[in-house]
């Protein structure tokens, strides 16, 4: 499988939650100013999902170092 050159960013996680907020949020930033927001039940979830598609576990798995 071929991959772009890809772009290299900075991206920071966090969790926020705000006084008036129900939930928990989880946070995703980049440094070329898009992000991503999801309450913390749904990344429970999106985590389930990406574990049971072997598919997608091959895909996520660090790639070995090269030296």
């Amino acid at each position: 499988m071929g991959f772009g050159p890809g772009l290299l960013a900075e991206v920071e996680i966090g969790l926020l939650r705000r006084t008036t907020d129900a939930e928990t949020w989880v946070i995703v930033e980049t440094g070329i100013g898009a992000s991503v927001s999801l309450p913390v039940s749904a990344v429970r979830e999106l985590a389930i999902g990406l574990q049971e598609e072997g598919e997608l576990v091959a895909l996520l798995a660090p790639e070995p170092e090269t030296h």
